[in-house]
């Protein structure tokens, strides 16, 4: 899986592992890292990351075990969901209960979004912002 930040902080997440899910995010819950099954998807975050820290968007590998894997039902689901035809694929696809209480699959298969507690996610190396390793 991956998770997008600064290229200064996927160095340091390397070395020195995860700072306990520090919040980036207004609505991000404590504790947790937010995950997407595609680099090239999590560009938006990489970028505002890369600007909070004046550095070069980066994407950290990680791996987490199955089990650990939480949806991402928040802000950006439900704001996908105010899309008529998203919602009606979702209940399409998954069913009406979908729409408040998705799982983890439902949520990275509709907008790449997962979560994991820190402690589940271990990081493994660093590419470029685009998905690419760093030169």
């Amino acid at each position: 899986m991956y998770h997008a930040t600064s290229r200064s902080a996927a160095e340091a997440i390397l070395r020195d592992g995860f700072d306990g899910g520090r919040k980036v995010w207004r609505d991000s819950a404590d504790g947790y890292i937010y995950l997407g099954m595609s680099p090239r998807s999590l560009g938006i975050y990489g970028v505002h990351a890369a600007a909070r820290d004046r550095d070069a968007p980066a994407i950290l590998v990680v791996n987490v075990r199955k089990g650990d894997i939480e949806p991402d039902a928040g802000k950006d689901w439900t704001s996908y969901l105010r899309n008529a035809h998203a919602k009606r694929d979702v209940i399409g696809l998954h069913g009406k209960a979908a729409v408040k209480t998705p799982t983890a699959t439902i949520t990275l298969a509709e907008i790449n979004q997962a979560r994991a507690p820190v402690s589940a996610v271990t990081p493994v190396g660093i590419l470029d912002g685009d998905g690419n390793p760093f030169a």
